[in-house]
Parts: C-alpha cells; sequence; structure tokens
C-alpha cells in the first residue's frame, strides 16, 4: 500500500518537478536555470519577451556557456560529490549562534510534533479500547478540519504564531485529559488535531527560515529526529506503568516548552526568502527593527 501510494509521487516528481531557479543560478547550471524560468512564465500564461534581457544578462556574466552545459551533465562521480557536499553542508547550519539556536529548536520541534501526533493516532484506539469505526470517525471529524484550516491561518495570521497557538491549545486539551478523565478520548482528539496543524506548517517555516542551498539540509537534518522519536513510540507505552496520565502529562509539559522555544523563532510571512547564510542570521533582527518602527 506505501508503495503504491508513493510510486505516482516520484513519477510526477521525475518527469514534472522542476528545481528551484535560485539553486539552478547557484550552481551556474544556467540552462536549467532557464528552463525552470520559461516553465513558471508559460505555467502563468506571462510573455517570454521580456526575460529575454535577463537571460541575455545572465549569459554575460557567467561567461560559461560551456561549463553550464557541463555541469548539467550527470555522472556518478558528480552524484557522490553532490552527497559528500551536502552532508558537510551541515556543519553550515551551526556555522553561528543564530543559525545553531534555530536548528536547534526546529529538532526539537519536530521530536514533540512527531511523538504527539502519531502516539495518539496509534494509541487512541488502543488505549481507549475504540472500535475501528469511532476511531476513524474520530480522526475524520478533527484532523480534516485541521488541516484544511491550516492553510488559511497560516497566510492570515503567520506561521510563528499559529504554531504557537496549536502547541498552546494542543497542551490546554492534553491538561484537560488530565483533569477530565471521563473526556480524555476527545479531549485528546482534539491535542492530536492541533498538532496536526502545526506538524503541518512546520515544513514551510522551515524552508522559508534557511538560504536556499542549505534548504534542503537544514529540514532533513532536523525532520531526523523526528524519526528517531517516531521509532520510540511503541516503546511509550511502557511509561503508562507510572499512571494511565503519565503520557499526557510528559507531552503537556513537551509542548508548552515547544510553544515557548517558537517565540525566540523569526516570522518568515511575507518576507523575501533569505539566499545566504548573513541573511538567513539577520531575519530575526530584521523582524525586531519592522516592529520597534511600526
Amino acid at each position: 500500500m506505501q508503495y503504491s501510494l508513493t510510486l505516482p509521487c516520484l513519477i510526477f516528481l521525475i518527469f514534472f518537478g522542476h528545481e528551484s531557479p535560485q539553486w539552478c543560478l547557484n550552481k551556474r547550471r544556467i540552462s536549467a536555470y532557464k528552463r525552470c524560468i520559461k516553465f513558471a512564465c508559460k505555467f502563468n500564461r506571462t510573455d517570454l519577451e521580456h526575460i529575454q534581457g535577463h537571460f541575455e544578462e545572465i549569459d554575460s556574466l557567467t561567461s560559461a556557456n560551456v561549463d553550464s552545459e557541463k555541469n548539467d551533465e550527470w555522472n556518478f562521480v558528480t552524484w557522490i560529490t553532490g552527497i559528500i557536499r551536502n552532508f558537510l553542508k551541515i556543519g553550515r547550519l551551526f556555522s553561528n549562534f543564530t543559525l545553531a539556536f534555530r536548528t536547534i529548536i526546529y529538532s526539537y520541534i519536530f521530536i514533540t510534533v512527531v511523538s504527539v501526533y502519531y502516539t495518539y493516532l496509534m494509541g487512541i484506539k488502543d488505549l481507549f479500547d475504540l472500535p475501528l469505526r469511532d476511531y476513524l470517525s474520530l480522526t475524520a471529524v478533527f484532523d480534516v478540519p485541521a488541516l484544511v484550516i491550516v492553510g488559511i491561518l497560516l497566510e492570515l495570521i503567520g506561521r510563528k504564531y499559529v504554531i504557537v497557538c496549536c502547541f498552546l491549545a494542543a497542551a490546554g486539551f492534553l491538561l484537560m485529559s488530565i483533569a477530565f478523565p471521563g473526556s480524555a478520548i476527545y479531549s485528546s482528539s482534539l491535542s492530536r488535531a492541533f498538532v496536526n496543524v502545526s506538524f503541518s506548517s512546520i515544513f514551510p517555516w522551515i524552508n522559508e527560515s534557511y538560504p536556499t542551498l542549505y534548504r534542503s539540509s537544514a529540514l532533513g537534518f532536523c525532520s531526523t529526529f523526528g524519526r528517531f522519536a517516531g521509532l520510540s513510540i511503541p516503546y511509550l507505552k511502557s511509561i503508562t506503568l507510572f499512571g494511565d496520565m503519565s503520557i499526557s502529562i510528559m507531552f503537556f509539559g513537551a509542548l508548552m516548552l515547544s510553544a515557548v522555544s517558537c517565540i525566540f523563532l523569526p516570522e518568515t510571512k511575507g518576507k523575501r526568502m533569505p539566499a545566504t547564510i548573513n541573511e538567513a542570521t539577520t531575519l530575526f533582527k530584521i523582524e525586531k527593527s519592522n516592529s520597534s518602527k511600526a
């Protein structure tokens, strides 16, 4: 079943996916850059005439028509070199205190959202001894509206504030499940729905917080910690030996800490995506200066 769901996405990416134009330009893949821009113009029904001058300027600046075609060629050596280079890029995520602090917080947030979401996704049915029909109904009632609303809220409110509010709401409903055990099944489902919203929101937030060349490395590095957290979920059932609500208490503390941690991260809504390490580092400084002017 997993292969049947993944294969169409893989085919779509291979035949219809495009690299980021800025990434192609930074890698001096000029012909690939032109293809991306032409595709975007065609998709948006924009006239190509106004970008011809831009293409000529790029060609004159690079003076690498031959080199760009050479860089577009794929071979095993360049593939291995690219993998090694990507590993080395992870070190750049810790090149200064601001980026290192940001990377650590994002990694912790991934651990929290993956642990809470998948624990209750997999465990609600067993913890509360629910029939499969009731379990699927709860999932549809709480999770589907959350996924629909998240796209609207991200553009209206912003990434940081949506995620902070979702963490606080998720922690509040977990606290309700501790205080009122009789409503634990519904409050836990609502908590999972709010974590689902933050889980969906964290991906664009991370991508907008790092420069183009380090964006995939940052997302991969931070999400890896979430994968490790996912591997530990089957062992969390042993925590219930200390009490039925011990998992809820632990996750309540983790969600509150995540909400506080998000305050120290930059808001990226409406801001130009950083292209360099320097621009990514000054994101939060720009936000503070704009707020002080307002």
